[in-house]
């Protein structure tokens, strides 16, 4: 019995030291995306243009197939070498997700329409699959900020798009649903 109950202690104790550090980190990265991202239905504006830190190269090394440096752009703030060094590291996340998700994987969807088509679960589980949720959804939140009938570039698009229905359709009852296909597309 005694046998029995050490082993039992030890399980617990060796599931909690391997589950713990991982929960914590999953509601460490949930609260941090929370607390960055701006809440449902909240107006938010334009920001000037910006260029971020970008990966522009990488060295390969022939007699060591394994070893390969990455040549980082640091964009248009000056960082810390702590700080570069993450933007660095989250690049290189980036890079190496790319190469192990098919292609046909790296997608994300917040079509409030298709609410079980969010994310492939293999690029979900990447720092890049949740990273182009969060701008997807910068995304939305940015054009409904934009297209709100109560900002003064929404009253015009709207009465623009109204005055085209009336001009081309014939029709001034346009269904809400077809304004909302926004996508993010890669520049080839």
């Amino acid at each position: 019995m005694r046998n029995l109950l050490n082993i039992l202690i030890s399980v617990c104790v060796s599931l909690s030291m391997v589950i713990s550090p991982v929960y914590a980190q999953v509601v460490s990265l949930q609260a941090s995306l929370v607390m960055t991202l701006p809440a449902a239905g909240e107006l938010i504006s334009v920001t000037p243009a910006f260029q971020p830190a970008m990966m522009q190269g990488m060295s390969l090394y022939p007699d060591d197939p394994l070893k390969f440096d990455f040549m980082i752009h640091p964009g248009q703030v000056v960082l810390d070498d702590q700080a570069y060094e993450q933007e660095s590291l989250k690049l290189i996340k980036y890079f190496l997700a790319s190469l192990t998700t098919p292609e046909d994987h790296m997608w994300v969807n917040l079509s409030p329409y298709e609410s079980d088509r969010i994310i492939a679960n293999d690029f979900g589980n990447t720092t890049m699959g949740r990273d182009l949720l969060a701008q997807d959804y910068m995304l939305k939140q940015l054009s409904a900020s934009l297209t709100h009938p109560d900002s003064p570039i929404g009253e015009l698009f709207w009465e623009r798009v109204y005055d085209k229905a009336l001009e081309k359709l014939n029709i001034t009852d346009i269904p809400v649903n077809t304004f909302n296909k926004i996508w993010i597309i890669p520049e080839y």
